[in-house]
């Protein structure tokens, strides 16, 4: 399988990371967006994020397995060289994330977060709760918690991808031997939709019954496991030439699910776990396959090469956009009220600003810059910082029985395909 032929799939990561930024920086900050049908299409979070975890192991799978046909997993190489990407940037956007919410307990003596779906009623975190919260990020394990998501919230599907991580070596070469990939396929879809059957039918609409199914690692697996089964059946079935018929049918499918779901959302019937947790998943297979299935012959050079940086910047975009946006936002209404306040003063200008609602005409400078910034920082810090984790972690690679030249394909590959290691997305 060439390199080329995934070209899309680079375009795909972006636009999945692109859609998670405004879903979380748009939906509740703009009052001119809510009741409307863009309001509703930029709703959608979690199709995005499944959308993403059967990308990631798809795009895993493809350069671990496939393009090694399975011979040999060196662990330790494995492991290096995708938490040397995923756990830096995490870092950052933690400490990015601590700024607002130390000026939030500052000016409100805590944080608070809601105890009921709605968020009609709310409690303060105590020191243990912080506590907990602090360790768990760090630890990077905070979405095995129900209950709330503080400290860059959207960190969460990285939390659940550093699982996966974890099992994929061991996992991948099983896989690899399926004898019947569709016949996977469907099996992990009941998987994946079974849990949210369950509660709809046991009417359970609870704080901890929606976290658990929203980010727990173990509800979410058998989407990546789905990625990873997609890409064994595309693989057997490359040399068969997709029948244009076949892949606008499968384009059909995906649009007919977001023009269904923005439906539901816009009209208040989205309030069944079956949604969320069931209905994205053929649609999300399509996608990725629609995807991957894009000829490269008549695409030009330029768009496969901003394909490839864009792509790339998709894992700092997922770590950086909602601390970055709650810094903008402080900056905005900051500078509002300073045109607005009758003192010139800091104290006027916050008290002035802090009611005010946001422009949606300034959005843009907070959004061209971040791509910028993301675009940036993945290539002069991430990569040169994972490229030091590994020649410090990995000086005994040219001992392993695996031939060096090899795993250097493998990792170079894996950067420009990467899993959009990046959803948090809902």
């Amino acid at each position: 399988m060439k390199e080329k032929e995934f070209w899309a799939l680079n375009w795909l990561r972006f636009g999945l990371a692109l859609y998670i930024v405004q879903y979380h920086t748009l939906n509740g900050h703009y009052q001119l967006l809510e009741n409307t049908w863009i309001g509703a299409a930029l709703d959608l979070g979690n199709m995005a994020t499944t959308v993403f975890f059967v990308l990631s192991g798809f795009l895993l799978t493809h350069v671990y397995v496939v393009l090694k046909d399975a011979r040999y997993m060196n662990k330790k190489t494995f492991f290096v060289a995708r938490f040397s990407s995923l756990y830096p940037l995490h870092l950052i956007g933690l400490f990015l994330a601590l700024i607002p919410a130390f000026l939030t307990i500052y000016a409100r003596g805590g944080i608070s977060v809601p105890v009921d779906t709605l968020g009609l009623e709310t409690r303060m975190l105590d020191q243990g709760d912080l506590f907990l919260a602090m360790a768990a990020s760090l630890a990077l394990l905070n979405a095995w918690n129900p209950y709330y998501l503080i400290l860059n919230g959207p960190s969460w599907s990285l939390s659940a991808l550093g699982c996966y991580y974890a099992l994929f070596p061991f996992v991948a070469p099983k896989l690899y031997r399926l004898k019947s990939p569709a016949l996977g396929l469907a099996i992990l879809g009941v998987f994946f939709c079974l849990p949210g059957v369950v509660a709809d039918l046991l009417h359970r609409n609870d704080l901890f019954t929606d976290g658990l199914l929203h980010h727990n690692p173990l509800i979410r697996l058998p989407l990546f496991l789905s990625g990873m089964v997609l890409c064994m059946l595309f693989t057997r079935m490359r040399k068969l030439k997709p029948q244009s018929h076949h892949l606008a049918l499968l384009g059909a499918m995906a649009m007919a699910t977001f023009v269904g779901a923005a439906y539901l959302r816009m009209t208040g019937l989205q309030n069944y776990h079956v949604i969320n947790n069931g209905i994205y998943f053929p649609a999300a297979l399509a996608l990725v396959w629609l995807c991957a299935s894009a000829p490269s012959a008549s695409v030009s050079t330029i768009v496969k090469y901003w394909g490839a940086r864009l792509g790339s910047a998709s894992l700092p975009m997922f770590f950086l956009h909602v601390p970055l946006f709650q810094l903008f936002s402080k900056v905005e209404k900051v500078t509002a009220g300073f045109l607005s306040a009758q003192s010139a003063s800091l104290s006027s200008a916050i008290s002035a600003g802090q009611d005010m609602q946001q422009a949606l005409i300034v959005y843009p400078l907070y959004l061209v810059p971040l791509v910028i910034t993301c675009v940036i920082s993945q290539e002069k810090f991430v990569v040169p910082m994972q490229a030091r984790v590994k020649r410090y972690l990995m000086v005994d690679t040219a001992q392993r029985a695996v031939p060096r030249t090899a795993i250097g394909t493998a990792i170079s590959d894996l950067h420009e395909h990467g899993p959009m290691t990046s959803e948090a997305m809902k």
